[in-house]
């Protein structure tokens, strides 16, 4: 962590304040981000900080044709579109615990490697065709493989970004900045910005996500009547299980904003599903990024199945697994926030469900839900896979 923050234009001070911590094992960062321009020329560059330099360890997309960057021990490891080297020399010699600026550009059939904004004498010459860009989303933090994760890395990584222009010298070491903090969306080359992820520093990087500051906009919310302040229209209980007298009411007394909250009875028999949503219009959108929230609401006493859950009921496509949030039944009389993310492989088109774990919970058992959400993040964000946001850390370059 350097103490200085220099301001990169306009007089203002732009600031990194975090970076995202990534054991070696199965956590890395998954995006939808498929680059198409590689036979055009291409730069990507972030700042790593090995925690140690053992094996291979890579990151980015594999899959058909290569654009990754990493390590072989203590030497460069890179992959362009038909071609690879593991044993490139980089000066100065890759330490543990130590942050180095490293990019990686793609111009005209040779790949350069470049550390704290020097080229690094070995090059390496591959095809260049449209038929050299890779077709898996680029992962940070380990090589996707056609969906499967290899090389992950020890490491502490931030400011990831990506261009579809391979950089100049002289462009290279500006972003470089003199390990300062650089603005991507307002200095060089910004208008082949392709995607920027902060590593902790972005407006929604509270959910599990690590977002693209190139686009920050979140959508409006998919689910109707989602606060239930005037009636339930749009939803009803669950008809598909041996018992349907579970019964759905709006509640006034028990409400998180508003005026209401929707009040679940649910009866004895029905395999723990209790209320859907009869909306048609929650579709989500290929290689984005779903972000579902919810308020529920579990009397003392007045529950006894498993954990609530708020799921897609397996109406939608999804990257990994179904939609999931399960809250925490241990927690009563209050209202629980849950939330979760999703990235869709396809567009798909759903229902979102909202019911108990237990099954055939006592008759009786009252829950309350408020507030229910479903959102598309703009970009190409990533989801965090086997991390939390405890991992983004306060260290950065």
């Amino acid at each position: 962590m350097f103490p200085s923050r220099q301001a990169t234009m306009g007089g203002d001070v732009f600031r990194d304040e975090f970076s995202l911590a990534f054991d070696g094992s199965n956590d890395f960062v998954l995006t939808t981000f498929e680059p198409d321009y590689i036979h055009t020329n291409a730069t990507f560059a972030m700042w790593i900080k090995m925690n140690d330099l053992n094996g291979q360890q890579t990151m980015g997309s594999h899959g058909s044709k290569r654009w990754y960057f990493g390590f072989s021990s203590a030497k460069a490891f890179i992959g362009v579109a038909n071609a690879n080297d593991d044993n490139i020399i980089i000066t100065p010699t890759p330490v543990a615990g130590q942050w180095l600026h490293y990019a990686v550009t793609a111009i005209d059939g040779t790949a350069t490697v470049y550390i704290n904004g020097i080229a690094q004498s070995t090059t390496v010459g591959y095809t260049q065709s449209s038929s050299t860009n890779p077709v898996d989303g680029f992962t940070i933090a380990a090589r996707n493989n056609s969906g499967t994760m290899q090389t992950e890395m020890n490491a502490n990584i931030s400011e990831v970004v990506q261009y579809d222009k391979g950089l100049s010298a002289s462009e290279i070491k500006t972003i470089y900045n003199g390990r300062e903090p650089y603005n991507h969306k307002e200095g060089v080359c910004s208008s082949n910005l392709q995607a920027w992820w902060r590593m902790g520093d972005g407006v929604f990087d509270g959910f599990p996500i690590v977002q693209d500051l190139t686009s920050i906009n979140i959508g409006s919310n998919l689910v109707s009547n989602p606060s239930f302040d005037t009636n339930t229209t749009g939803w009803e209980q669950y008809a598909g299980g041996s018992g349907d007298d579970n019964t759905l009411s709006r509640e006034t007394s028990i409400t998180h904003s508003g005026s209401g909250s929707l009040k679940i009875v649910h009866a004895a028999g029905n395999s723990g599903y209790a209320a859907r949503t009869l909306s048609s219009s929650i579709t989500g959108t290929a290689n984005k990024l779903m972000i579902i929230e919810g308020y529920v609401y579990i009397p003392s006493g007045s529950y006894s199945g498993g954990n609530p859950i708020i799921t897609d009921g397996g109406s939608f496509a999804n990257a990994t697994s179904h939609i999931r949030i399960e809250a925490d039944a241990s927690v009563t009389d209050q209202w629980q926030y849950v939330r979760t993310v999703q990235i869709l492989d396809s567009d798909a088109t759903g229902s979102i469900f909202l019911f108990t774990t237990g099954d055939d919970p006592s008759e009786g058992d009252i829950l309350y839900w408020d507030d229910i959400s479903v959102r598309m993040l703009e970009g190409n964000a990533g989801q965090m896979f086997n991390m939390t946001t405890s991992d983004f850390e306060g260290d950065s370059f």
